[in-house]
């Protein structure tokens, strides 16, 4: 399950912990008298190892993990990488990956192979019932400008795909999540609640990354200053079949070095309903530097006593996916 390949990885925050600035704690302290880590786990942390450790969910249709590292290297590369965010995906190992402009196009899509999807649930789908999760509105384009009946009917499902997605992002680098409420009847979009909720109950992360936590939700107004915005998609597998994802990347470097980076999924064509993933991370005087993660998702296919075993399958796959993916940038940084 690419789950967290989906997710783009992070770095640093700037807040009071216990009424001490986060600038005047060593990682060591964050982790132990913030976060709980042990001291075992602090330490082999401080030795260089990648040090993962599982966070409590806060709804049942959710898993979390978290994870550390110090690496060899310099905070600054890992920050101009970022900046060039598919690049950076297809290191990361997310092989169908793309950078989206600002404003949205179509041609931003052009390399997303649809040849594989099956449009014609789309010809009667209702709201509630379609395989692809989208709008209403969308649901009507498909049923009205497509020709079922022609041999091109694939063709044109396909392209109007591209431009639905298009229209979608526009909207959202627009307007945020309030803009994509006018493409689902003037309501709030589920996934908008869910995403609210999940990041809301993120009571540590919230507390330490405050008020860049909150531009998540109140994107694109009242930006902290210095925030950068990337946006791309992804295409990879989430259970048994391709899932479209759209994401939002927020950077913003800080005084000391230290830079803040979040991932925001606002869309999946099905079974994510949210996701995001968060960190912390500081140059140290050694030509090193700390780097802690939070990555947490939510799917309505997890929920409840029926998604049990499947939860706890996909919890164990997320903490070793991160653990791979932090040791990847450990490494990768050192190069």
């Amino acid at each position: 399950m690419r789950l967290l390949g989906s997710i783009v990885l992070a770095a640093a925050v700037s807040a009071a912990i216990h009424g001490q600035p986060a600038a005047t704690l060593t990682t060591e302290q964050l982790l132990t008298d913030r976060l709980g880590v042990s001291a075992a786990d602090v330490a082999k942390f401080a030795a260089g190892n990648v040090v993962v450790w599982p966070v409590p969910p806060t709804a049942d249709n959710e898993v979390a993990a978290a994870g550390a590292i110090r690496a060899k290297g310099d905070l600054r590369r890992i920050v101009a990488w970022l900046r060039d965010i598919e690049a950076f995906m297809r290191a990361a190992g997310t092989e169908n990956v793309g950078a989206i402009a600002n404003p949205a196009t179509a041609a931003d899509f052009a390399r997303v192979n649809l040849d594989d999807v099956d449009f014609t649930d789309l010809k009667s789908c209702r709201p509630g019932k379609c395989e692809i999760r989208m709008p209403a509105s969308f649901m009507d384009r498909f049923q009205k400008d497509v020709a079922w009946t022609s041999g091109s009917a694939q063709s044109q499902a396909a392209a109007l795909s591209r431009t639905l997605v298009a229209e979608y992002v526009a909207a959202y680098q627009k307007g945020g999540d309030a803009a994509l409420a006018a493409f689902h009847n003037g309501t709030t979009t589920p996934d908008t609640n869910e995403f609210q909720d999940l990041l809301r109950r993120s009571v540590k992360v919230w507390e330490l990354a405050h008020p860049f936590v909150s531009y998540l939700e109140t994107y694109p107004a009242a930006a902290p200053e210095g925030t950068e915005s990337r946006f791309y998609w992804t295409r990879d597998k989430a259970g048994r079949k391709p899932t479209l994802t759209l994401h939002h990347a927020l950077l913003q470097q800080l005084p000391g070095g230290r830079v803040l980076v979040a991932d925001k999924q606002f869309y999946a064509s099905r079974q994510i309903d949210a996701a995001v993933m968060i960190a912390f991370g500081v140059p140290n005087a050694d030509k090193s530097f700390d780097l802690v993660v939070s990555v947490k998702a939510r799917s309505g296919a997890i929920g409840g006593v029926a998604g049990k075993v499947l939860r706890g399958r996909i919890d164990k796959e997320m903490r070793e996916g991160l653990e791979i993916y932090l040791r990847w940038l450990r490494d990768s940084a050192a190069l």
